[in-house]
């Protein structure tokens, strides 16, 4: 199996943001904190109304996010993809 870091994604592709987003971090943690629905609507103004979303955890949080995006936010379905483990 390859693994490719995401700076190293964002490296090679100049359009692309991987945001990780922890509830409950461990104390050196250094990224974002909290439920991911806090996040998303000022990180996609960030990146702009054609930017596609990729969704990836568990069924509550995917919906959640999906919804905040779809619904409250206007984004098209079309960008919106998402992807549930449980």
């Amino acid at each position: 199996m390859v693994r490719v870091s995401h700076d190293a994604l964002e490296k090679a592709h100049p359009n692309f943001r991987a945001l990780y987003t922890l509830s409950k971090p461990p104390s050196d943690w250094q990224g974002l904190t909290g439920y991911v629905q806090t996040h998303v609507a000022a990180h996609y103004r960030e990146l702009g109304e054609s930017a596609h979303v990729y969704i990836c955890g568990l069924e509550r949080m995917v919906g959640a996010v999906r919804d905040l995006l779809r619904k409250e936010m206007g984004v098209d379905r079309k960008l919106v993809h998402s992807e549930r483990y449980d």
